[in-house]
Parts: structure tokens; C-alpha cells; sequence
């Protein structure tokens, strides 16, 4: 049997939601709170989920995306001081880079060796229905080569 993108994902319902209007520092404050979640230690998805006012899954905000802001919020605030930089400003769009739920291993590393990116949102149609983590890549294919199914 071939491993499929849907089997992989953690699912889109596990991970927070929060508003593209949202200021940053809030947003800032929540992707903590959720990475923290899991333990007293630093464990978490690292990721939120974005919606707009209909409430559609729009975007993806990581840390990485709100650390990359802190090197250019200089600049935005000269070029629109009397605006504070929200998630849309800096969310990664959900369809940017995405995977099929029917997408196998192969298509689903060359995803994200083509893309650099750490999550990628998974789909069933329309609908975004997950993410899947390089890191729930890696411990797959770790698996399977524990188990002797892949041998180098």
C-alpha cells in the first residue's frame, strides 16, 4: 500500500484559527500559546490557521513568517506609520504551495524541497482539510527504515 498525503496530515480542526485583521503582536502572543499547548515544553504545531470575516481558511501564519516581519516592520512603518501590520500582510496564501489528500511520498517531498517550506496545507477537492509537517515526513520514512522496508 502507498502512504498518501491524507494519511500523514495532522488535521486542519487540530490547529488554531485566528482572523486575517488581526494585529501581529497578537498573533505573535497566540502562535506561543499554541506551541506551548502540548507540554510545559516548547512543543506545538508552530503554525495558525487564517480565515477571513466568512470565516474561509485563507492562509497560513508561522513563526517564521512573524520573525521575517520583525525585519522589515522598520520599513512599513515609515511607508504606512499610521497602519498596524495585521496577519493578511504577512500570511502565507493556503493554495501558495499544497498537497492533495491523494498525493503520494514522492510528489509530497518534491514539494517541499521545490517550496523550502515546513507545512504545507493538505486538500480533498476544494477543501483544505489538513497540514502536513516535513517533520511527519521525516519520522514516516524513519519508521520505515527501523522496520527495514527502505534500505540505503
Amino acid at each position: 500500500m502507498q502512504v498518501k498525503a491524507g494519511q500523514l496530515m495532522v488535521p486542519i480542526e487540530e490547529y488554531p484559527v485566528i482572523s486575517e485583521q488581526t494585529k501581529i503582536s497578537s498573533a505573535a502572543k497566540l502562535i506561543v500559546e499554541a506551541f506551548q499547548k502540548k507540554s510545559d515544553t516548547w512543543r506545538g504545531y508552530e503554525l495558525l490557521i487564517v480565515s477571513n470575516a466568512q470565516k474561509e481558511k485563507t492562509g497560513l501564519l508561522s513563526m517564521h513568517h512573524i520573525l521575517k516581519t520583525t525585519h522589515s516592520s522598520f520599513l512599513r512603518q515609515i511607508f504606512r506609520p499610521n497602519r498596524p501590520i495585521i496577519v493578511k500582510d504577512i500570511m502565507q496564501p493556503i493554495k501558495h504551495v499544497y498537497a492533495d489528500t491523494e498525493n503520494n511520498l514522492l510528489e509530497i517531498s518534491r514539494l517541499f524541497m521545490s517550496s523550502g517550506l515546513n507545512s504545507i496545507p493538505v486538500f480533498d477537492g476544494n477543501d483544505p482539510v489538513g497540514i502536513i509537517r516535513a517533520i511527519d515526513l521525516f519520522w514516516y520514512l524513519e519508521d520505515m527504515i527501523m522496520k527495514g522496508e527502505i534500505t540505503s
